[in-house]
């Protein structure tokens, strides 16, 4: 006598092709609020994304054993990479971008490996392997569904903190500043990377973020740091007062290595 198909094996959908799925397009995600559209004509993106790509869709034709694991390990490891130089990010969810980005590369992390670990052994054992819905009740679905709220919680919580920052960068004084200066950021520099302020004069200094990264303007002065948010899409304006001429190099700390520096001469 014939006998039904079990929920095992029922569906095209099985939970760890669906989690392989949603592991990739976190990576997107990544690369997409990281960098905006321009990944789709940046050649490091294309070696970030394609090759999962390629073996996440490589599922639908011939979902072996180990085409699961080969998918897994390329969305694992370009994660593992980027993630080393945006972990910073995760400290600070006022930063918006900067913060969510790497949270949509842990959550690629967290959710392609197991599942491609998973498909390989049931695939070499012979085991059935859980369709969608069936799936989402088991261990692995209830693990996938607690790293996915988590996820989305912290990237709400980055941007009502990203939000509320931007509300209190205004700034506003009750005096007049004796000078101005005014600088943008676009495109991870800041632009001019250069300034001149005079010694003893009390500076107005203006950023326009005009980048969807949160960015800061850091310097040294008389073996102090300061800082200050840059709010995505926001004008940040602070005071500066420099008792005698020198030079001050100035750096976004998140994206120093991208050549965001400058330098200001106080005259």
């Amino acid at each position: 006598m014939a006998t039904a198909p079990s929920k095992a094996t029922g569906s095209f959908w099985t939970i760890n092709r669906s989690l392989l799925v949603v592991g990739w397009l976190s990576l997107l995600m990544a690369a997409l609020v990281g960098n905006g559209i321009a990944i789709f004509v940046n050649p490091f993106a294309a070696i970030i994304l394609l090759p999962g790509l390629i073996f996440t869709a490589l599922l639908a034709w011939k979902p072996r054993p180990w085409v699961h694991l080969v998918a897994a390990i390329l969305i694992s490891l370009p994660s593992l990479f980027v993630l080393a130089g945006e972990i910073d990010g995760l400290a600070e969810p006022v930063r918006g971008s900067d913060f969510i980005t790497p949270v949509f590369i842990l959550l690629a992390l967290l959710l392609s490996l197991p599942a491609g670990i998973a498909g390989f052994r049931a695939g070499r054992k012979g085991v059935p392997q859980p369709d969608l819905k069936s799936g989402w009740r088991s261990r692995q679905g209830t693990y996938a569904s607690v790293a996915i709220l988590v996820a989305l919680g912290a990237i709400v919580t980055s941007w009502v903190a990203s939000a509320s920052a931007g509300e209190l960068v205004s700034g506003g004084y009750d005096f007049t500043p004796s000078a101005s200066v005014s600088l943008i950021t676009k495109d991870n520099e800041f632009a001019p990377k250069g300034f001149a302020i005079k010694a003893n004069t009390i500076t107005e200094i203006v950023v326009e973020n005009k980048d969807t990264a949160y960015h800061n303007f850091i310097y040294k002065l008389n073996g102090k740091t300061y800082s200050h948010d840059l709010v995505a899409g926001k004008t940040t304006r602070f005071l500066v007062l420099v008792d005698k001429p020198q030079t001050i190099n100035y750096i976004c700390k998140p994206h120093e290595r991208d050549g965001m520096v400058g330098i200001y001469t106080v005259q």
